[in-house]
C-alpha cells in the first residue's frame, strides 16, 4: 500500500498526496480496481459502484463473506472478482483489501438516513487499556473523511461517542477549530476528574488525535500521580 501511495503522490500533478485517511482509501481503491482494465469481465466501477457499496455494507454490517455461487449470481461479487478485489480460502471469499471493504461500506453510509446512521455508533466500552474498539471505527472515520463538510458529522458522532468523534479528527479532516477546542477540554476535564485508569488512557490517546499539545502538562500529571503509570505510558 505505502508503495501505491508514493507511486500516486509521484504522479499527480501537485506532487501532494489525499488529505484525509478517507480520500486516501478512496485513492488506493479507485487505482486498484482501474489497474485491472481491460481484462474480460472488468466493468468500470462507476457503473458498478452503488450495488458493490450496498454489498460492502452488508457484509461488514452482518459479518458475512461470499461463495463462488454468488460470483456467478450476484453483479457486484462478479465485479469484484474480475476487478481483483476478493480473496478465496476454502471456497470462502472476502475482499483482499479490508480497506476497501470499509471505504464501500463508509460510501454507502451517505445513502442512509443520519438516524439509522448514528443507530450504528455504540456507546463507549473501556477495558483495561482504554476504549474497546468497534467494527465501526474506521468506517466512520472514512466516512468523515469524505464528507465535504465534517463539523455538523462530528458533533453527531461526539453526541454518540466523543472518543470515536476525536479518533475521526485524528483522520486528518477539517473541522471548525471551535469544535477542537471544545472535544479538548471534554477531555482535559475527564483527566482532572476520572479516576478509572482505563478511562484516562482513552482521554489521553483522544487528545492525541486531536493534536492537542496544551493537554500535555495534565497528561504527564496524570502519568505521574496513576498507580499504574506503565497503562498510560
Amino acid at each position: 500500500v505505502l508503495r501505491i501511495l508514493i507511486r500516486l503522490i509521484n504522479d499527480s500533478e501537485d506532487k501532494k498526496g489525499p488529505k484525509t485517511l478517507g480520500m486516501l482509501y478512496r485513492t488506493l481503491t479507485e487505482w486498484l480496481w482501474f489497474r485491472f482494465s481491460g481484462f474480460p469481465g472488468w466493468v468500470e466501477l462507476d457503473d458498478i459502484r452503488s450495488k458493490i457499496e450496498a454489498l460492502a455494507f452488508e457484509m461488514h454490517h452482518s459479518d458475512l463473506t461470499l461463495n463462488s455461487n454468488q460470483i456467478v449470481d450476484d453483479p457486484a461479487a462478479k465485479a469484484l472478482d474480475k476487478a481483483g478485489f476478493l480473496i478465496s480460502n476454502n471456497n470462502v471469499l472476502d475482499f483482499r483489501y479490508p480497506f476497501a471493504k470499509q471505504y464501500f461500506a463508509a460510501s454507502y453510509l451517505f445513502s442512509m438516513k443520519p438516524k439509522k446512521i448514528l443507530g450504528l455508533i455504540e456507546e463507549p466500552s473501556f477495558f483495561f487499556s482504554g476504549r474497546m474498539s468497534t467494527v465501526w471505527d474506521s468506517v466512520f472515520v472514512i466516512l468523515t473523511g469524505l464528507a465535504e463538510e465534517s463539523s455538523n458529522i462530528i458533533m453527531a458522532i461526539a453526541d454518540r461517542d466523543p472518543f470515536l468523534a476525536a479518533k475521526c479528527v485524528g483522520g486528518g479532516i477539517s473541522v471548525d477549530q471551535s469544535v477542537v477546542n471544545s472535544f479538548g477540554e471534554f477531555f482535559k476535564r475527564l483527566l482532572d476528574e476520572e479516576e478509572h485508569p482505563s478511562v484516562l488512557s482513552a482521554s489521553v490517546e483522544a487528545l492525541a488525535d486531536l493534536g492537542d499539545i496544551s493537554a500535555i502538562p495534565k497528561i504527564i500529571n496524570v502519568i505521574k500521580n496513576s498507580s499504574d503509570g506503565g497503562m498510560l505510558s
